[in-house]
């Protein structure tokens, strides 16, 4: 069996200076009674290993005729600094030999319990065509023995390969095994048992933040201080600071919560960061949060609500008087306007973009694509004025924020923290890429290929005109005249708005050809 630490390292193609230090031992095999599990870590012997390549080895002559399982344990070396991680692996000469289980996240030394935790077994020797069946089971360390957890069998579908244990599944600061036991074909004598042991992190704790807000002459500016936030297992350490802002929207989807990232770095305190304001369907309402991480990716929180209507009001636009009239329609100047400023808005979210992910000093991380994201959520938002020429700025960015995206997270495997920020950025990014489908999609297509006629349109009037009449004179007897001075009206007024609409749709479908 190949053991490969290079596969669950944080960096997968920049291992340059990452040396290892390999040691192998036989240990005592779990004796599971009932519901529980006996577990001796005491060595029994040691083994041989032989080094395939760097970070990558295999174990010398496993004996399969024994009961006992092998230990292998990595020391990582950066520097001065190093990790170290054991891996249980067991043989049996029973036809299923070489078994263990493998992590694919949330996988250092202890496991953040904020994060999900996924598991992976490994099976060498069995042929792919067998029928095989995994049963995982979850136990925890009470008082020096393992205890099945209830329902540790009900997280998810256990017969599979891979096994994902959700988010809060553990307790902060506890031992835990997950087992798994493995049969094919239904037969008894192609069995085998093997566990992984999983210690948890304790996340940052213990601290508080307060949180104020002032306006000034365009927006809302939000200031931060946090402190006494501690890590019970080193005193020492740094955190990250994450600041963002909760806010409930009402979209075309229906109502939902939009997370935008305000900063991301070592300091506790941000002083006077613009924010955007709340949705007037909830009152302004805005929740501050701000979370803690440690090195695990595990992190203590911190939530405040505030209300923040900072919005440009019809007054200060007109300079203090009571209203203003908004000319909405095609031509009137300032719905132009407004529509020319999402432009201009966009071509300067356009030119940070640009700047920003073809830099290759300081190209853009995870969290600065999600802010980028949250800005234009904000300036594509309301529909009447995002423009045909706004649509067509803002392709292009989406697609620059995309392969940005890439770049930003290619070195690096998966980490507990960097999901998060990808679900947020996922999130927002299919809400604004909704915004524009609005835009470039109408409600109810025409047919393009057909023109428009005034004579079809008051045949199909007068037609619903006339079923409308023979269903009223099924009811009671009378007869009811046609207006057709007012149908006349009608279809005209339906031609000229089916005129416009298809004015609309041509646009479209040449937008979307150019795409």
């Amino acid at each position: 069996m190949t053991f490969n630490a290079l596969a669950e390292s944080r960096m997968v193609r920049s291992n340059e200076n990452l040396t290892f230090t390999w040691y192998c031992a036989r240990v005592m095999s779990i004796q599971l009674t009932g519901h529980e599990i006996m577990l001796n870590k005491e060595t029994l012997s040691s083994c041989s290993t032989r080094e395939i390549s760097s970070g990558i080895v295999q174990i010398e002559s496993p004996d399969e005729s024994s009961t006992y399982d092998y230990a292998l344990t990595v020391t990582v070396h950066e520097g001065s600094a190093e990790e170290s991680f054991t891996q249980i692996a067991s043989f049996r000469g029973n036809g299923i030999t070489r078994l263990a289980i493998n992590c694919s996240l949330n996988c250092k030394d202890k496991a953040a319990i904020s994060a999900k935790l996924a598991l992976m077994a490994s099976c060498e020797s069995l042929q792919s065509e067998k029928d095989i069946k995994y049963v995982w089971k979850v136990w925890k360390n009470v008082n020096e023995s393992f205890q099945l957890m209830e329902r540790s069998t009900e997280v998810n579908d256990n017969n599979k390969q891979g096994f994902v244990l959700p988010s809060f599944y553990f307790t902060p600061g506890k031992n835990y095994l997950v087992t798994l036991f493995v049969t094919a074909d239904n037969k008894i004598e192609y069995n085998g048992e093997v566990y992984r042991e999983i210690r948890t992190n304790v996340p940052p704790t213990g601290g508080n933040c307060s949180i104020t807000t002032r306006s000034d002459s365009t927006c809302t500016l939000l200031s931060v201080h946090c402190s006494n936030w501690t890590d019970p297992d080193d005193e020492v350490q740094a955190f990250v600071y994450l600041y963002e802002t909760i806010t409930r929207r009402k979209l075309s989807s229906g109502p939902n919560d939009m997370v935008s990232f305000v900063y991301e770095g070592s300091e506790s305190t941000i002083v006077d960061v613009p924010i955007q304001a709340g949705d007037p369907e909830f009152g302004y309402l805005v929740t501050v949060q701000i979370r803690i991480y440690d090195i695990y990716g595990d992190y203590g929180s911190f939530q405040e609500n505030i209300t923040n209507d900072k919005t440009t009001t019809e007054e200060e636009i007109n300079n203090s008087a009571e209203s203003i009239f908004i000319d909405k329609s095609e031509g009137g100047p300032v719905f132009l306007k407004y529509q020319q400023r999402v432009v201009d808005l966009l071509e300067a979210v356009e030119s940070v973009v640009t700047n920003g992910c073809e830099n290759s000093e300081d190209r853009f991380k995870i969290a600065d694509i999600q802010q980028i994201l949250s800005a234009l959520f904000a300036v594509t938002q309301y529909q009447p004025y995002l423009s045909f020429k706004a649509v067509n700025k803002t392709i292009p960015i989406l697609s620059t924020l995309i392969s940005c995206l890439e770049d930003a997270r290619r070195p690096y495997n998966p980490t507990t923290a960097s999901n998060g920020k990808l679900s947020n950025v996922a999130h927002v990014f299919h809400v604004v890429l909704d915004n524009v489908l609005n835009k470039m999609l109408p409600k109810q297509l025409q047919n393009l290929d057909e023109e428009l006629s005034v004579e079809d349109i008051k045949t199909s009037i007068v037609t619903r005109i006339t079923r409308y009449q023979q269903d009223l004179l099924g009811k009671r007897h009378g007869n009811i005249t046609l207006d057709h001075g007012l149908i006349n009206r009608q279809a005209s007024f339906l031609f000229q708005i089916q005129s416009y609409e298809r004015t609309k749709q041509l646009q479209q479908r040449e937008l979307v050809s150019d795409l």
